[in-house]
């Protein structure tokens, strides 16, 4: 794990950060605890309005 992936695990306990990411990208927060907790899978334009919440690009690559 690296040391973006622990800070957005530490971030997502925190209620007001899931708020914050909800506004910024446009994701209700409900959608974005089931995400987390993994009882739903995102679509494309949902991973990528989440990316965009972090000031991150979605980048899917075949290896």
């Amino acid at each position: 794990m690296d040391d973006f992936e622990k800070l957005l695990d530490e971030s997502l306990q925190d209620p007001e950060f899931k708020k914050e990411l909800s506004e910024l990208s446009g994701v209700r927060q409900s959608n974005i605890s089931r995400i987390e907790r993994g009882m739903c899978i995102p679509n494309i334009p949902t991973l990528e309005a989440i990316a965009r919440g972090l000031g991150k690009k979605l980048k899917i690559e075949f290896v």
